[in-house]
């Protein structure tokens, strides 16, 4: 599959399996409760359609405990890459090969403005499924029209994902 094509697939459980098998990897050098680690995106919303990635959010609670939670993500074969330009969230790639499913890894402290954005609109469409089938509807066709070009795609989710901020006041 050509890493920049746009492939949007219909919603499938084994996602969930996915992140419960990626989160148990990460408390096994983060030690930390479960409601630290938090599935977002298309995939932690039953019935969306999704590109097959799992975002994963580890909060913690202070900035402070940053250095620790990098270092020991260090271990498990992570790189910190910084925020990329957004500011509120640091972003954790795996150095090699793995077999963990494929997922991107954020770290965000508990009050920080991006947790709270991924964390709502997942609560958003998880409890408004006319929302959720409003926004499937879209993906799948946007991801057709732009099946080339992700920026694209993105840029026309845009307008719909604001609306659902909007909703939450973020």
């Amino acid at each position: 599959m050509n890493p920049k094509r746009i492939v949007v697939r219909p919603y499938n459980p084994i996602w969930k399996l996915s992140f419960l098998l990626i989160r148990k990897r990460l408390q096994s050098v983060l030690h930390t409760d479960d409601k630290f680690i938090h599935h977002v995106g298309s995939t932690a919303v039953e019935g969306l359609p999704a590109k097959p990635i799992i975002d994963i959010d580890i909060e913690i609670e202070t900035i402070q405990f940053f250095v620790d939670t990098k270092q020991k993500l260090l271990l498990l074969g992570y790189d910190h890459v910084g925020d990329q330009g957004i500011k509120g969230r640091e972003v954790f790639k795996l150095k090699r090969w793995s077999l963990l499913p494929k997922h991107h890894l954020y770290v965000c402290v508990s009050d920080s403005y991006e947790l709270k954005r991924h964390l709502g609109f997942r609560d958003y469409l998880r409890n408004h499924p006319n929302t959720r089938d409003a926004y499937a509807t879209l993906k799948k066709d946007l991801a057709q029209q732009y099946h080339l070009n992700p920026e694209a795609y993105s840029n026309a989710k845009t307008a719909f994902i604001e609306n659902i901020y909007q909703q939450l006041s973020l």
